[in-house]
């Protein structure tokens, strides 16, 4: 079954995707965006949070896990964990 028969006649979901590699990013988000999803692309942790801060609604988040910058998939990760508890 399609994934988009699995989704409820609503707003689609928001997932927003977190990878450095333009072309690996382009793939997951057009794939995502053919399943019905809205999506979000930022191409580091840095990216990721000014999108997470922001008014945008941001139902899931795909992330890489190493990452140039700072902060990698798993530093992200912790972030959402303590400030976005129900962010999937």
């Amino acid at each position: 079954m399609p994934a988009t028969e699995l989704m409820p006649e609503s707003k689609p979901q928001t997932i927003l995707v977190v990878e450095d590699e333009i072309l690996v990013r382009m793939v997951i988000a057009d794939y995502l965006r053919d399943c019905g999803y809205h999506v979000i692309e930022a191409g580091t942790a840095t990216e990721a949070l000014v999108v997470l801060q922001s008014s945008q609604t941001v139902d899931i988040v795909f992330s890489d896990v190493q990452m140039p910058g700072e902060m990698d998939g798993f530093g992200l990760s912790r972030w959402v964990r303590q400030n976005r508890p129900g962010l999937r």
